[in-house]
């Protein structure tokens, strides 16, 4: 295995002056794509794109948050911006396995002691970075590793798939369960009288059904900036759910929150004291229902 520095395997490219190529994001994630297949907003050049950078496939792009999720790789041609440094491998045949260790997490921490700036302003610099040492293995090692992880990923991406399905499958079950408990019971051999509400259907014939109103109380939360809350171990519940903590509750135990807007299909249960926000509506049940 040979060790070396970048400068030893890498050309720094400074192609510009084809404005009408695709315009390209560097991400984290996917590496490398097209602005427009990037969902997570971005930026858009409207001008002097003859200034934008070329980045070709097999190119790497080193970008302003580099040193936050390693050096990108580039699956297609088009140009980004004039801010990042695009580099090409001196061995193409070197791309794939670079490509997995660019995002290796002690490569990303190498990365870390070659930053200049301050906050927003954070770069890698490559200067530096082009002098400090990286593996590479022979050819033939090169690619037998590219292969293995290439086919570990594919057995991680299927196990995930198989989880989420079972998850899916789970979370039905789960719902049936609890339809079948708060509409009918436990008991299944009890005879069921028709309960009036499309929602529940029959029901057992010793329950009760009442309105709504009878049951719970039903009003929207209060206004608690982030600024305003104090050190406490109250809930602060918005329609997200939990937000943040106060020392101060605004509705006693036990309640329940839903979204006022936004997440309007969540429901949470709250077990202590706690403060709704603003943006949700809370019902405490009244003492009756719960003694």
């Amino acid at each position: 295995m040979e060790v070396g520095t970048d400068e030893n395997y890498f050309a720094r490219a400074k192609r510009q002056g084809l404005p009408d190529e695709p315009l390209l994001a560097a991400t984290q994630t996917k590496g490398v794509v097209r602005k427009e297949e990037y969902e997570n907003r971005t930026v858009l050049a409207l001008k002097d794109l003859q200034n934008l950078k070329i980045v070709r496939t097999d190119d790497f792009v080193i970008s302003l948050r580099s040193f936050q999720g390693g050096i990108e790789y580039a699956r297609e041609q088009g140009i980004i911006s004039p801010a990042y440094t695009v580099l090409y491998p001196v061995e193409p045949q070197n791309h794939a396995y670079l490509a997995l260790l660019f995002k290796s997490k002690p490569y990303i921490e190498n990365l870390t002691l070659h930053v200049t700036g301050i906050r927003q302003g954070q770069n890698v610099d490559y200067e530096k970075l082009s002098r400090s040492l990286i593996p590479l293995p022979p050819p033939a090692e090169q690619a037998a590793i590219v292969r293995y992880l290439d086919h570990v990923e594919r057995r991680i991406r299927r196990y995930i798939r198989a989880r989420r399905r079972l998850i899916a499958l789970l979370t039905e079950q789960k719902q049936a369960i609890i339809h079948q408990a708060v509409t009918r019971g436990l008991d299944p051999s009890v005879p069921l009288k028709p309960s009036g509400c499309g929602v529940a259907g029959d029901v057992p014939a010793h329950w009760e059904v009442k309105r709504l109103k009878w049951v719970t109380h039903l009003q929207r939360g209060y206004d608690l900036s982030q600024d305003q809350r104090l050190d406490g171990d109250i809930p602060v519940v918005s329609s997200g759910g939990i937000i943040g903590t106060h020392n101060e509750a605004r509705s006693r135990a036990p309640g329940v929150v839903i979204g006022r807007y936004g997440s309007t299909n969540a429901v949470y249960y709250l077990e202590q004291d706690f403060w709704p926000h603003n943006t949700s509506l809370f019902q405490y049940l009244r003492q009756s229902m719960v003694e």
